[in-house]
């Protein structure tokens, strides 16, 4: 019978290796002891079937009238977010796969009074920037022996981890405006634009900040004076302005804290200043994408800076941009 053949053809690039293709999963303790959950030559392996890396859930508040059909939202919010993670761990001997077990029991611990806590979970796909998320371990540890969750030198375990904030969290990001230099300087804003910083008592108007996360982000602001009293940061994207009445020395520093449950204003470290925020103030959030910021600071002298810093947050933990495929790769 007749045999196909095939002419035999030269490979058109290095070997892709299918390890490198595994994204990094990383469980930090609070004590920050660092634990990579898939890397199976150290012992642990994630397997398939993890859940909770995607969407939040979201609730609906809804409204009911006895004399109309259906209802109305009247609200959404995010839910606290649930993470199932199975792990398969082993040893080269029962011992080591039993001291393995003991030092993840102790990674997760989520008491304080044992020096344990909180933890952050960090998700890194190759070539993508890493997505981070702070939560607890809630189960899945306990010890199951049967035939299917453990053996000699192995084990298999289910874990659980709660995570009252839903969204990833990116890279910090932070940027930075000052005043006092004749010359103009130029700071990076985000490639490839970039902020002039003139000698001027308006540290900045129509100034664009980007906020690459995919939901909305709270920054923190840090205010170096003099700076006379009335200073506002508006949010031209949003229609959003937050006014300070209270005016800052040349060695007054003050810590504008937007973030959700951690809303803070201080001088100096130690004085509360909400008081001296405009009772019509809304400490606003970044839009994802692109925002127009105004900052009015009246009274600036060489001294006076601003600051903006936050963390992105991300509605998953998949990167926003697909990594590179393997073809353009092996090209």
């Amino acid at each position: 019978m007749p045999i196909l053949y095939t002419e035999p053809h030269a490979p058109t690039g290095p070997p892709v290796s299918a390890e490198r293709e595994v994204a990094t999963v990383t469980w930090t303790s609070r004590s920050g002891v660092e634990t990579i959950l898939s890397n199976w030559r150290s012992g642990f392996l994630l397997t398939a079937g993890s859940k909770g890396l995607g969407m939040p859930q979201y609730q609906l508040y809804l409204r009911e009238s006895g004399a109309l059909d259906g209802d109305v939202v009247t609200g959404v919010r995010a839910k606290p977010r649930e993470i199932f993670l199975p792990i398969a761990i082993y040893g080269n001997d029962r011992a080591d796969a039993l001291a393995k077990r003991a030092m993840l029991a102790s990674v997760f611990d989520p008491l304080a009074v044992n020096g344990g806590g909180e933890g952050v979970l960090t998700v890194a796909e190759p070539g993508a920037e890493p997505r981070s998320i702070r939560a607890y371990y809630t189960e899945g540890m306990e010890g199951a022996e049967g035939k299917e969750e453990a053996g000699l030198n192995w084990a298999k375990f289910g874990i659980t981890l709660h995570a009252s904030e839903p969204y990833w969290q990116g890279v910090e990001t932070s940027r930075l405006w000052s005043i006092g230099q004749t010359t103009e300087t130029f700071l990076p804003i985000g490639p490839p634009k970039y902020l002039k910083v003139r000698t001027a008592q308006v540290i900045g108007t129509a100034v664009p900040v980007d906020c690459p996360g995919d939901t909305r982000s709270y920054p923190r602001w840090t205010i170096h004076g003099p700076v006379a009293a009335g200073a506002s940061f508006v949010n031209r994207t949003l229609g959003l302005t937050w006014k300070l009445n209270r005016a800052l020395s040349a060695t007054d520093v003050v810590v504008v804290d937007t973030r959700p449950r951690r809303r803070t204003i201080v001088l100096n470290g130690t004085d509360n200043l909400w008081p001296s925020l405009e009772p019509a103030s809304d400490l606003w959030p970044l839009a994802p994408g692109a925002n127009v910021v105004d900052m009015n600071l009246g009274g600036a002298g060489d001294t006076t800076s601003v600051q903006l810093t936050f963390v992105p947050l991300y509605k998953t933990a998949y990167p926003t941009a697909a990594p590179q495929t393997l073809a353009a790769r092996t090209a």
